[in-house]
């Protein structure tokens, strides 16, 4: 699926499959692979209930997932908590991702989205990936007539640092 997506990205004629899934499932189906690295980290994932059906491209959705949990697993702080809640108004879904996770700085939140562009942190601790991942996720959002966002430090009071990285509660949002 992954190879079919960038290929899809990279073509001149897109093709996107959009159809109505359960959210709930797809974030499980998503986490699969990914269970075990959260474990290993000391993390505990918390995902909201829900009923919602959202009306995506299941393949493009499935890698916007590998990208924001892969990231996660790089850049949360170890045993911490990463939160996955749904809200919905009148026509859109909002799914967000809550971690406690390297500071991203207010001049930083526009440039992660920059292919090829890594957060300060990521780099000065060298785990910065390609940065590429940030940018897949809003380009296959778009793809799926949605919207993604990031808000940094939105509990200033939840800010700390350990063994000399600083963390901060950061939230991804998916609008569908």
């Amino acid at each position: 699926s992954e190879f079919d997506v960038y290929d899809m990205l990279n073509s001149s004629t897109t093709y996107v499959d959009i159809s109505s899934h359960p959210i709930h499932k797809v974030i499980l189906l998503g986490m699969n692979t990914f269970w075990l690295d959260f474990l290993e980290k000391g993390m505990n994932v918390y995902i909201d209930q829900t009923l919602e059906h959202v009306l995506i491209d299941y393949k493009s959705f499935s890698v916007v997932l590998s990208h924001i949990f892969d990231n996660a697993i790089k850049y949360c702080c170890p045993n911490s908590d990463f939160f996955i809640k749904f809200h919905r108004d009148q026509n859109r879904l909002a799914i967000e991702f809550t971690m406690l996770s390297l500071r991203v700085g207010i001049n930083e939140i526009d440039n992660i989205f920059i292919e090829n562009y890594s957060g300060e942190w990521a780099q000065k601790l060298d785990i910065a990936g390609t940065g590429i991942g940030m940018n897949i996720i809003k380009r296959l959002i778009s793809l799926n007539k949605g919207k993604v966002i990031f808000l940094s430090n939105i509990e200033p009071n939840r800010a700390m640092n350990k063994n000399g990285i600083p963390y901060e509660l950061n939230k991804l949002i998916i609008e569908l």
